[in-house]
């Protein structure tokens, strides 16, 4: 069966899954984890003048989640050269011969706020589906730890800021609790730029290839981000 077409517009969301082929692994012990953050640090990098971002992210033993921002192109060519390179890495690594990745990456679009908000959640409770964790934030391999520390460094930059308005997200208190009631009953589903082509040496923090504010700011506080993603598995 022909994977279906991606189609892509300006400024579109995706949320990407990557299978190792045949459901085999493509991380067989921590080092190859860090490694796949290293390339998508290096590409997101190397593509910086075509401004992808990463929102969300979680490694599971065979296969990847991301949620990616487009701009100024598709996804092609930030996750072909993803591919190769992690590719050519766990071949040399493992001597192992013929395809990684089971055919090409699986992409689908971001339609609105509330599916935004319900693929990140997906994306982080991974782990806890798999029966790995109990809780997402007790999972390394994902980007929910960052989620919570960005609202810890909010809080810090405005602490001081004495203004009405400070604990209201633009989602809203309401509309939030709305959601995550609705939200309860269902189940769980499965700044150092470089220019293109240079290498750098910069040794890779994690936390920092993600950029969750695209969904964090519809939350006032990381306690309403852990409460909508934790609250499923009540």
């Amino acid at each position: 069966m022909p994977t279906p077409k991606i189609i892509w517009q300006e400024g579109a969301i995706y949320h990407i899954t990557t299978r190792g082929n045949h459901k085999e692994a493509i991380f067989k012990d921590e080092d190859d984890f860090e490694a796949y953050l290293e390339h998508i640090d290096e590409n997101l990098r190397y593509y910086s003048h075509l401004n992808y971002e990463l929102i969300a992210y979680c490694l599971m033993s065979n296969h990847v989640h991301l949620m990616i921002k487009t701009e100024k192109e598709p996804l092609t060519s930030i996750m072909r050269r993803l591919n190769s390179k992690y590719t050519k890495y766990f071949n040399k690594k493992y001597d192992y011969v013929g395809h990684l990745f089971q055919g090409r990456y699986f992409a689908e679009i971001i339609n609105n706020r509330e599916h935004l908000l319900d693929v990140s959640r997906y994306i982080h409770l991974n782990p806890v589906k798999a029966k790995i964790v109990s809780n997402p934030k007790d999972y390394k391999w994902s980007s929910y730890s960052r989620f919570v520390e960005t609202y810890d460094n909010r809080n810090n930059e405005n602490k001081d800021r004495n203004t009405d308005d400070k604990n209201k997200g633009r989602y809203g208190d309401k509309k939030y609790k709305d959601d995550v009631i609705k939200y309860k009953s269902n189940e769980v589903k499965d700044k150092n730029i470089t220019k293109k082509g240079q290498n750098s040496n910069i040794k890779l923090n994690k936390n920092n290839i993600v950029n969750p504010n695209i969904v964090l700011d519809y939350f006032s506080c990381k306690e309403r981000y852990k409460e909508f993603v934790e609250l499923s598995l009540k």
